[in-house]
């Protein structure tokens, strides 16, 4: 759990974190990969190793997605969450004369989320992040749980930012609760204070998440204490949630041990989730709180061992008006509340193979952010990618349009030798006419293009593009020249191009029945059998 920030020397957060997760593995196979301390190199943002189209966001106003490296869509999904709170950029925004070296962690997120913001691309990589986290090898591909994830990032945080710093990020996300332990024997009670960066609610048996929240911040017994007054063993524990923060995260233990089989179970009972939730009845205090409004969920689909997160969040358009989008690593589409109100199950989430894992509230009256101000040379270094991308565009397009056309100019040879052929790079929307003319013929009407298929066809007709008539790169043709002597072209006219069994009746001395084979030509109109 995440301790307030108080002035100390900086701490190497990543050998806490390993012997966290360490310790954790050892409890559990629960398949969770830790951030293992390595060299790091500043590198930029780097798109060359993104295969395939480079392709754009739908509109300003959508959101860039993130390329998944292997298995690291529970990154991914954080990130989109966490780029859903502007204060948060705005803290990373403020930063200035970071130190590369001691925080890495700090200047590859904001970098990251700057051109999640400002990138014309539909996606962007987040190698430079997990370089940031000293992962090298297969780290990437190795999965981890989203839940986790948040708690070691915001460590991270802590360890690389400056304490009046880290201050402002948990102002964000921090809140404050306090267990009271209550000695049944003697009524000594002592109260232990607490800081969370999310609330973690069963779910098993229960119905919405107002009733997790119930049983959250109800009394339990316990016995496994002894109490120092009195020596009693009976005691009563209760959570108390004195001060919520502006946002709010919950996740949802949908994981559990069988502790009959001592096999992971995915617990997917249905949880009904009010996209608007009244957090008063489980405040132990006396004010009460305005409601919180549901602005994004991460989704878990699969089995307890493996399975898919992907993101659903809320984005507040320049009109004010509020969208839903659904980030699933690269691809971002839009998607309704009602659709995903529907899919949660009416009014709330539902469980399921795929059901919702994390959610993320924000206080109704939270004020909105101002305009964020991106330092000007990470805005510097948008522009520039972004003026790349444009490039890049244009010479796909290019090389997606070129059609390369493998012509022969000569017939097939009877010694079965090579004939000439040539090799043409056109347009996809060239047509028939343009590769006469490239081919250099001097009379388009007696020259025609067949394929060099089984049926040997015709192209045409001459306006029609090499798209149209699905013509692909490297598809072999041949160019064919009329004959002088018959006006045919060579591919009507082949000298056995058609073997015909012809009966002749003879009647002397006797009827009977010759049969002779004759070869036709293609072009023939009249058939003349020989003696």
């Amino acid at each position: 759990m995440v301790k307030p920030a108080t002035a100390k020397p900086k701490r190497n957060h990543i050998d806490d974190l390993e012997a966290m997760l360490a310790k954790r593995r050892e409890q559990s196979d629960m398949g969770t990969t830790t951030h293992r301390s390595a060299h790091f190199s500043r590198e930029e943002i780097n798109f060359a190793s993104v295969p395939g189209e480079p392709r754009l966001r739908q509109s300003p106003l959508s959101r860039a997605g993130l390329y998944n490296q292997g298995s690291t869509c529970y990154l991914s999904s954080v990130l989109q969450m966490y780029a859903g709170v502007p204060e948060f950029e705005a803290v990373l925004y403020e930063l200035a004369d970071l130190d590369e070296q001691s925080s890495r962690i700090p200047v590859a997120l904001r970098r990251l989320l700057g051109f999640m913001r400002s990138t014309d691309r539909a996606a962007v990589p987040t190698k430079n992040l997990t370089d940031s986290f000293g992962w090298h090898g297969n780290e990437a591909r190795e999965q981890q749980d989203a839940a986790e994830f948040v708690a070691v990032l915001m460590m991270s945080l802590e360890g690389q930012l400056e304490p009046d710093t880290f201050r402002k990020v948990q102002a964000l996300f921090s809140g404050r609760e306090q267990r009271e332990l209550k000695c049944c024997g003697c009524g000594r009670t002592r109260n232990i204070p607490e800081v969370f960066t999310a609330l973690s609610l069963f779910i098993e048996g229960m119905v919405s998440l107002e009733e997790s929240l119930e049983r959250y911040t109800s009394p339990e017994s316990i016995d496994d204490l002894r109490c120092e007054e009195c020596e009693g063993s009976q005691f009563e524990s209760q959570q108390k949630l004195l001060e919520l923060p502006p946002y709010l995260m919950i996740t949802l233990k949908r994981f559990d041990y069988d502790r009959k089989t001592w096999q992971r179970v995915k617990v997917t009972d249905p949880l009904c989730c009010p996209s608007s939730l009244n957090v008063n009845p489980y405040l132990a205090v006396d004010h009460t709180s305005p409601p919180y409004e549901l602005i994004g969920a991460i989704n878990h689909s699969g089995t307890p061992n493996s399975g898919h997160y992907y993101a659903w969040v809320q984005q507040r358009a320049q009109d004010g008006s509020r969208c839903w989008y659904e980030c699933n690593d690269s691809a971002v589409k839009p998607i309704s509340l009602e659709t995903i109100e529907s899919t949660f199950g009416g009014d709330g989430l539902v469980g399921g193979s795929k059901g919702a894992y994390v959610l993320m509230y924000k206080l109704s009256t939270q004020p909105e952010a101002p305009p964020l101000q991106i330092p000007s040379s990470l805005q510097a270094e948008v522009a520039a990618d972004n003026a790349k991308l444009r490039d890049e565009v244009v010479t796909f397009q290019q090389k997606t349009r070129l059609r390369r056309l493998r012509v022969y100019t000569e017939p097939e040879r009877p010694d079965g030798e090579h004939r000439r052929y040539k090799l043409l790079d056109l347009d996809s929307d060239n047509t028939i006419a343009d590769l006469k003319k490239a081919l250099g013929v001097k009379d388009p009407e007696s020259a025609r293009i067949v394929t060099l298929d089984r049926d040997a066809r015709p192209l045409g007709p001459e306006d029609k593009s090499f798209r149209m008539l699905g013509i692909a790169s490297l598809t072999p043709l041949e160019l064919e020249i009329r004959r002088e002597d018959n006006g045919m072209f060579p591919s009507d006219c082949q000298e056995k191009d058609l073997e015909l069994a012809v009966v002749v009746w003879e009647s002397e001395p006797a009827p009977v029945q010759v049969v002779r084979v004759c070869s036709v030509q293609k072009g023939a109109t009249a058939l003349t059998v020989a003696g």
